[in-house]
């Protein structure tokens, strides 16, 4: 009777044990979840903040690696026209994947994407719906969750963690989701703040070239006066204008935003992205010029360029090269831009190149 009343004793010590670890492990859970709330919380009240939209990528993108103790991420937009991701930033992921595209369906955050629910994967080394773009790279959890505005795909955010150990879990899951939708209306608000501020842009542009087209006494003073006028709104990394020498069978830089050496550039017609684009009249977008056959590196450090004609009563006379230090940096916004400047410009130097021819006669 002793023996079985000790063995009670040593039973019941055991369960007030276990239920006391039990209460711990909630108490540390709960600590854990309100950390993770407060810190949710914070971040999502900096980034509401903020309202240009490269740094309110790196600012969501940073916090979302941050709040899950995790290795790196990246962050896509969705591009409904073609059905893909274009990242737009890149955090700690051992090369800069800004530029690149995701089907829709690719990999984990292009798998988010297509079916607008979250994806966790516990080895992406192992994993069979692995992108062919990440499958080198040195993580093993990795998570990925759709950023879904009003119903709509605004893109996907994916984080990935190098430590064998570490596993993502529901919780981190739910934490991530959270983040997600309240960044996913930073990013709608901060594109319609954007999208205000580019007309407005456009509209300064617009009639700032018309003035300078009333008060300019020649072709040279036009053009130095027009390239003043970009540089001073859009703040281009790089901005020229060049125009046709079709007795010399050459393009000539005339004014630029740089003063180095393609001040005095001539490009052979026929040649680089300047020919094609002489040659067929249309603007070209190149979001990679590493990838541009026969593409002259004149700008050092530059990664993608917009170029469009200047066309004079169908004639092209010239063209407007804009270039930029990030991959992929310009969109259909941009082109429609350059080409309402462009074809403002042409008027205005073909008015005044026939004035001047009937001052000569």
């Amino acid at each position: 009777f002793g023996i079985r009343i000790i063995a009670v004793r040593y039973r019941l010590e055991a369960q007030l044990r276990e239920a006391a670890a039990d209460i711990e492990a909630q108490r540390v859970a709960e600590r854990r979840r309100s950390e993770q709330l407060d810190a949710l919380r914070a971040t999502v009240a900096d980034i509401s903040a903020e309202l240009e939209l490269p740094r309110l990528f790196q600012a969501i993108l940073g916090r979302a690696v941050a709040l899950l103790d995790a290795t790196g991420g990246d962050l896509g937009l969705y591009e409904a026209d073609s059905d893909q991701l274009l990242i737009v930033a890149s955090h700690n992921m051992g090369q800069d994947y800004t530029g690149a595209r995701m089907k829709s369906g690719e990999g984990a955050m292009g798998r988010a994407a297509e079916t607008s629910e979250p994806v966790i994967v516990r080895d992406y080394q192992t994993w069979e719906g692995r992108s062919p773009q990440y499958a080198q790279g040195p993580w093993h959890a990795t998570m990925a969750t759709p950023l879904l505005a009003g119903g709509q795909l605004v893109g996907a955010i994916g984080v990935v963690d190098a430590r064998p150990e570490r596993q993502f879990t529901d919780s981190d899951l739910r934490l991530l989701n959270l983040f997600a939708q309240q960044a996913a209306f930073a990013i709608e608000r901060a594109r319609l703040f954007e999208a205000e501020r580019r007309q407005v842009q456009e509209l300064t542009v617009l009639h700032d070239i018309a003035a300078v087209g009333v008060e300019a006494t020649n072709v040279e003073s036009l053009i130095q006066d027009a390239v003043q006028v970009v540089g001073d709104t859009l703040h281009p990394d790089y901005f020229g204008v060049g125009l046709v020498d079709e007795g010399a069978g050459v393009l000539r830089v005339c004014r630029s935003t740089r003063r180095v050496r393609e001040e005095r550039l001539t490009i052979p017609l026929g040649q680089g992205v300047a020919g094609r684009v002489i040659a067929g009249g249309q603007p070209l977008r190149v979001p990679d010029v590493s990838r541009e056959p026969g593409y002259a590196d004149v700008n050092p450090g530059t990664r993608s360029e917009l170029c469009v004609p200047l066309k004079a009563e169908g004639r092209v006379i010239g063209l407007l090269n804009i270039e930029s230090t990030r991959l992929d940096a310009f969109g259909q916004a941009d082109e429609r831009l350059m080409m309402a400047f462009a074809g403002q410009l042409a008027t205005a130097i073909e008015k005044m190149r026939l004035y001047a021819e009937s001052e000569r006669r």
